[in-house]
């Protein structure tokens, strides 16, 4: 039987920058929610990168 009260939430957001002819920076930031998560846990986990892209 599954929980009503359960459920997950995921958010992304991505930003690509030309910086030269052949060089571009892609930011991103991520966001994984859990409303009930295992003890000892957070709710909210978050994620944010960097990357170079030739």
């Amino acid at each position: 039987m599954s929980d009503p009260g359960l459920y997950w939430i995921n958010s992304d957001v991505a930003l690509t920058t030309k910086i030269f002819d052949a060089l571009a920076i892609f930011f991103t930031f991520s966001e994984r929610y859990e409303s009930k998560p295992i003890p000892g846990k957070k709710k909210l986990d978050t994620v944010s990168t960097v990357s170079l892209v030739y």
